[in-house]
């Protein structure tokens, strides 16, 4: 029997918590998923997937256990809305990078990769997701030359009710 994929999933924030929810249990039928929800003050991603009991990680320094203990094959991070800190996505995405591994980044919202911190993380990213072409169209402009993959965003369907 093959050995499943373990797939690192970093949310920093509620949009793209919300934007992952409802991948979750579509990922763990294919994969073995560890879910990281970066601490905020209101701790928003962590109570937005709590039911998946995902590890909360405070810090760069903790990203890097975290890392090094599940050594993943993939890791799937979110653009990240934190200005401040701490700079966890940054972190994972640089231990993934040095290894080699795929990256996958969700955008949950229009422009967010122009953050400085995503900014610079960008030619890490093997494939970005992003919720329409107005995103694709924005990411493209600022020069990514990875693969853009519109996907719609699960949050923006609940409008439709």
């Amino acid at each position: 029997m093959q050995k499943k994929k373990r797939i690192l999933v970093v949310v920093d924030a509620p949009g793209p918590a919300e934007f992952i929810e409802s991948v979750i249990p579509l990922l763990k039928k294919k994969a073995e998923v560890l879910l990281v929800t970066v601490n905020t003050p209101t701790n928003a991603p962590y109570n937005i997937l709590k039911k998946y009991a995902p590890v909360k990680c405070d810090h760069e320094i903790e990203a890097e256990k975290i890392y090094k203990d599940f050594q993943p094959d993939v890791l799937a991070v979110a653009t990240s809305s934190l200005l401040l800190g701490p700079y966890v996505n940054s972190r994972f995405t640089e231990l993934a990078h040095a290894q080699g591994k795929k990256i996958i980044c969700f955008q949950d919202f229009w422009a967010n990769h122009r953050h400085a911190m995503n900014f610079k993380m960008m030619k890490y990213w093997d494939k970005i997701l992003v919720p329409d072409e107005l995103a694709k169209r924005y990411v493209k402009e600022d020069g990514y030359e990875g693969e853009i993959i519109v996907t719609g965003n699960p949050s923006f369907d609940r409008f439709k009710n």
